[in-house]
């Protein structure tokens, strides 16, 4: 395995500060920067909005037990204003850490866009650019160019429509949405229409899920996930094929949200790659030993959802759904050179959040997948259920905030655990101290983590 030659300090510093003044003397040009006038650096000063959050963490595997990691990260945030109604906004985050684990080796991204991707700094620290974009208004549209996340969707945990943006699964479901996605080189226009709001995105960037590399911590192993060849069948597993055409594999879609009697609705479509790769598989039993090639790539399918909420005293009631057409999903079977079939599903999930209690939030979630031209030859049931449960209270001012979530699977029995308690020690530094508890059979989409539980504590410091 390759190693950085540098410490983790000097890779931070340099690849950080040379960002942040690369971009700096852009603006200087931009402005017509040689203006060396006291009033003109302060007119400069009062334009530029930045920040900076460094994160320390450590994660122990109880099982063995075992560091799993112990990672800094540090996130840099520039905003510049360009003029009265445009804004520059551009973010990085380096990470280092001292356990090759989560991402064994030099991970793979083959199922990123060039453009996208991370500059890989050893096998252990990397230095990504994870939103730059311009924001302006050009008549009443709202305009958004360059790259970014797009959130679709209010579900916790798990996703509905929330899925405009790829995920990165190195610690499978663990980090929190605004750091797993993939932000992507997009176009986004939001333009005002009488009561509703429509919403125009594309997306020619052609990035996808980022899957565990085998051997990390948290890489796929329960059927569904992973490719079994049969008894007696070599496995040659290939690169992933990513699409290759510029605007005819790019992603489209739209969104139109309104406000009616109290209640928050969208509509929404979106005609995309399916995020996960689908296994282009074929046999040779030519050879002495009978081999099976497979190679992942993606496949076009389209949504047609919305979502719905709505205050009621205390409680709120939320919701969205989306019918998917023609979704990839993994078989058992290989038929066509193909071990996937394409199937309509419907998703849906409905939550209540009841605030009850002063300083109190119980939030609870039911999601249902239904394919209603179910296979036997599919993973998945025709009807699957998962539920989750949020108990979260403020003590001290709302400094110290424990919480619990527990995520079920019904119908394969497997589950997550996630308490923790936070405690901010100020206005810029907190800090945090929690588990994450997998139960269930190894073969269930939960328990195939079962010897993954860990403990984390962090710290946060902003400035």
């Amino acid at each position: 395995m390759a190693r950085s030659g540098k410490p983790a300090g000097v890779a931070v510093f340099t690849a950080t500060v040379s960002w942040l003044l690369t971009r700096a003397g852009l603006f200087l040009i931009l402005v017509g920067g040689q203006a060396s006038a006291q009033d003109d650096r302060n007119r400069f000063l009062d334009r530029i909005d930045a920040n900076a959050i460094i994160d320390f963490r450590a994660a122990v595997e109880t099982n063995k037990p075992a560091f799993q990691s112990t990672e800094i990260r540090l996130k840099t945030e520039l905003g510049v204003a360009l003029w009265d109604n445009a804004e520059l906004k551009a973010v990085t985050r380096f990470r280092a850490d001292a356990f090759d684990k989560l991402e064994a080796g030099v991970p793979s991204q083959a199922a990123i866009a060039p453009l996208t991707r991370r500059l890989i700094i050893g096998d252990r620290s990397d230095f990504e650019l994870r939103e730059l974009y311009v924001q302006t208004d050009v008549g009443r549209t709202r305009l958004t160019l360059g790259k970014q996340q797009i959130v679709w969707g209010q579900a916790d945990g798990l996703k509905v429509l929330d899925i405009v943006n790829p995920q990165d699964f190195r610690e499978f479901i663990l980090e929190d949405f605004g750091g797993s996605r993939i932000p992507l080189w997009s176009v986004n226009a939001e333009i005002p229409i009488r009561n509703v709001t429509a919403q125009f995105i594309w997306v020619p960037d052609r990035s996808y899920h980022k899957l565990p590399e085998p051997g990390s911590s948290y890489s796929f192993s329960a059927p569904g996930f992973a490719i079994t060849p049969p008894p007696g069948i070599d496995l040659d597993l290939r690169e992933v094929a990513r699409p290759t055409r510029a605007i005819a594999d790019s992603d489209i879609g739209f969104r139109v949200s309104t406000l009616s009697g109290g209640w928050d609705l969208t509509v929404n479509y979106l005609y995309h790659y399916g995020d996960l790769p689908v296994p282009f598989a074929e046999i040779d039993v030519t050879p002495a030993r009978p081999r099976l090639t497979v190679t992942p790539g993606y496949a076009r399918t389209h949504l047609l959802g919305g979502t719905f909420s709505n205050a009621f005293g205390s409680v709120v009631l939320r919701g969205e759904v989306g019918y998917f057409f023609d979704r990839p999903m993994i078989a058992r079977e290989i038929v066509d050179n193909k071990a996937f079939l394409q199937r309509d599903q419907l998703r849906h999930v409905i939550g209540l959040d009841w605030f009850r209690f002063s300083d109190t939030l119980i939030s609870v979630q039911l999601f249902q997948d239904w394919t209603p031209r179910h296979s036997p030859s599919l993973f998945i049931d025709r009807v699957d259920t998962n539920f989750s449960i949020l108990l979260r209270r403020d003590f001290l001012n709302q400094t110290l905030t424990p919480q619990v979530i527990l995520i079920q699977n019904v119908n394969g029995g497997s589950g997550l655990v996630r308490p923790q308690v936070a405690y901010e020690l100020n206005d810029h530094t907190s800090m945090r101290l929690g588990a994450d508890v997998f139960y269930g059979s190894t073969e269930s989409i939960f328990g195939q983590f079962a010897e993954r539980d860990r403990v984390v504590f962090g710290v946060t410091w902003a400035f």
